[in-house]
């Protein structure tokens, strides 16, 4: 069975101003609907030039070859990849001749035996839209952000195809690629004409470094941001925050903030992994050699994802820390919380038994549902004596717990 590949594609107007400019019919009825949005009224009240467009585009695309910049650079793609069982879903603006494109291009793939996939209620997305500015910043942006990342997985095997559509999106599209992972792809030229070829442009890939390190000292910040901030100004001052993450917030007039298309996409990604601290000068922020390092680094994921299966498996997602911790002191697997004693404020995780064995010494905190600060102080590879060791960390935990911490590991939750 092949691989499945998804290919994202904006859907442009290119079908319509190509057709009139060849078949010099219908531009009146084009005029009609240039500047209108999608929705049931407009959709009913200009049904007589929708359906009329209805007829005569299938026709115009099944004799011409590059119809539209949408299907010609779709074909491109497939061609160059190859190999795949390909997936392709469009993404419509909210006007009625991204839709109705959307739509006609649709059929028609699927007449040659394409898979396509447009559902009017998901993916033709609010706010992508060129009359209102702010609109399209607080509402489109995210809104095609977060139905970019929901289609793709967070950029599972996908290619983002963003040829038609607004030109305002590819710089956002480009960071979104880059930012993901997601090959690129544009059908080079200023205008698409059916007459002419063109070429198929795939954006570089380059790595990105981001301070995760700011996204949790502002975590809460950032849920109030997406809910929305009346007075910007004055939430600034009661929560004492710098300008370090500006990128990722727009206001209106300086007042109302909301989290923008740059933050939603940075934000999704930071909520897909877990920062883990070791202690400045400790044990673990010593490691140097590269097989030791990999070795703990499994071992930490490891921990972190059991932690986050175990609340989910118990129902634990509301639970307060005192409750979690007992339930993992009752816990008879003795994974978790291994060689446990009573009144132990930390933890020692027993890693699944792989060679080398593992053992973590760590401790967490619990804040409404989520695990924060997880924090590992020591640590054992290999073979050791049972009792030594856990002697050990209880005393150098005694001894350090108190000591600063540092980030160690982004470990990415299992979805």
């Amino acid at each position: 069975m092949t691989e499945i590949m998804t290919i994202i594609t904006t859907v442009g107007s290119s079908l319509f101003t190509n057709f009139i400019d060849e078949k010099k019919k219908l531009k009146n009825e084009h005029d009609e609907l240039a500047d209108l949005l999608y929705c049931k009224s407009n959709v009913s009240n200009y049904g007589e030039e929708i359906e009329l467009f209805r007829e005569w585009l299938p026709k115009y695309i099944r004799e011409t070859e590059n119809a539209c910049a949408e299907i010609s650079s779709i074909k491109k793609i497939i061609e160059k990849i190859k190999d795949k069982t390909f997936h392709i879903h469009l993404l419509a603006s909210e006007t009625i001749l991204s839709w109705l494109s959307a739509a006609i291009i649709k059929e028609k793939l699927e007449e040659e035996g394409y898979i396509v996939h447009f559902e009017e209620k998901e993916d033709i997305i609010d706010g992508l839209q060129v009359k209102d500015a702010k609109r399209f910043e607080k509402e489109g942006l995210v809104n095609f952000v977060e139905r970019v990342l929901q289609i793709s997985n967070y950029g599972y095997n996908t290619v983002l195809n963003i040829t038609g559509g607004y030109k305002a999106l590819i710089p956002y599209a480009t960071l979104l690629s880059q930012f993901y992972q997601m090959p690129m792809f544009y059908l080079f030229g200023d205008r698409f004409i059916s007459k002419e070829e063109y070429t198929l442009i795939e954006f570089p890939q380059s790595p990105i470094t981001i301070n995760w390190g700011m996204f949790e000292k502002y975590e809460s910040v950032l849920k109030d941001l997406k809910k929305g901030i009346k007075d910007w100004d004055m939430y600034k001052r009661e929560h004492n925050i710098e300008d370090d993450f500006s990128a990722c917030i727009s206001t209106t007039d300086g007042k109302d903030a909301f989290l923008n298309a740059i933050g939603e996409m940075f934000y999704q990604k930071y909520q897909q992994f877990h920062m883990v601290y070791v202690l400045q000068n400790g044990p673990l922020s010593k490691v140097s050699r590269i097989k030791e390092r990999q070795i703990l680094n499994k071992g930490i994921e490891n921990l972190v994802n059991r932690l986050n299966q175990f609340i989910q498996n118990n129902g634990l997602e509301n639970a307060t820390k005192e409750e979690l911790f007992r339930k993992i002191n009752e816990d008879e697997k003795d994974i978790l919380n291994h060689a446990r004693r009573q009144g132990d404020d930390f933890f020692i995780c027993k890693c699944p038994r792989t060679k080398p064995e593992v053992r973590l010494l760590y401790t967490f905190d619990y804040v409404n549902g989520e695990l924060k600060k997880l924090v590992i102080y020591d640590y054992r590879i290999g073979n050791f004596e049972h009792d030594d060791y856990i002697d050990e960390f209880r005393t150098f935990y005694r001894n350090n717990k108190d000591g600063k911490v540092i980030p160690y590991l982004q470990v990415k939750m299992n979805q």
